[in-house]
């Protein structure tokens, strides 16, 4: 088999916000996966992507999709180096809890809107190594598709130049502005409401304990769902980045999926 063609930089270190700003209003299909709080063992990397080739959505069973992907995978393979970072290229998206119903027989009260799965193949690529303090853009040959790297390789290196001189313009006004207290991002008050009460969700709280107790189970997670009706200008934007000042994590991600956004910021 013979294996495909990895472009690969290495540039100097930058905050990835600052390439993530440049490009949230404007590219379908982005994906952020965010290490705001780096460690050395988890949390080393982080991920920018858009602009997918396709993208998957349950129009098959996922059993099927599965070995569709499988082929991508293996038809698309590049060399392997351990000095860049492992992630240079691929599937990305999400995989919802429902979509384990395809697989067991799980009962279920609850309808969601939100799709069993949505992936996209994305062969652009900035990578940040919170490390080594380096940052690489990554543009992967892909099988069926006549794709331009070279001005794809450029496009990702105009963002980057434009992203590293937006950082040095930040630089001299935090210089000039020192005395002044750090501004938090300010959104809009929103009312939220859960699918449970205060004394339904403590009665569940007990009767897993006893499901415990009587060695019925060993381990739950007794999750609730807040609801908010939002403004057709609220900053959802803005929300990640709020969220990742009050909790930063080594595990969150921003997916702007069209009319479907997740924000994910994992302990």
């Amino acid at each position: 088999m013979e294996l495909k063609k990895l472009y690969h930089k290495k540039l100097s270190y930058i905050d990835p916000v600052l390439v993530f700003n440049q490009v949230i209003d404007s590219r379908p299909g982005l994906i952020f996966l965010d290490s705001s709080s780096y460690n050395e063992n988890y949390g080393r990397y982080s991920y920018i992507m858009f602009d997918p080739l396709t993208t998957y959505s349950p129009t098959t069973l996922i059993q099927e999709a599965m070995l569709n992907w499988q082929q991508l995978l293996h038809n698309n393979k590049t060399e392997y180096d351990p000095h860049l970072p492992p992630f240079s290229g691929g599937l990305a998206g999400f995989l919802s809890y429902d979509l384990g119903k395809q697989f067991e027989s799980i009962p279920s009260k609850t309808k969601s809107n939100v799709p069993d799965y949505c992936l996209g193949l994305y062969n652009k690529i900035f990578a940040f190594d919170h490390l080594e303090q380096n940052c690489y853009i990554f543009i992967h040959e892909v099988t069926g598709f006549d794709l331009d790297l070279a001005k794809q390789f450029e496009e990702l290196l105009a963002i980057y130049n434009l992203a590293r001189s937006t950082s040095d313009l930040l630089q001299n006004i935090k210089g000039k502005q020192s005395d002044c207290k750090n501004l938090q991002n300010y959104l809009p008050e929103i009312q939220l409401t859960s699918n449970f009460t205060e004394n339904e969700y403590i009665k569940i709280i007990a009767k897993a304990k006893e499901y415990i107790f009587d060695g019925d189970i060993y381990e739950v997670n007794l999750a609730q769902r807040f609801f908010a009706k939002l403004s057709t200008n609220y900053s959802v934007n803005e929300l990640h980045n709020k969220l990742r000042q009050i909790n930063p994590s080594p595990f969150s991600a921003y997916l702007n999926l069209g009319s479907l956004k997740i924000l994910s910021a994992s302990p």
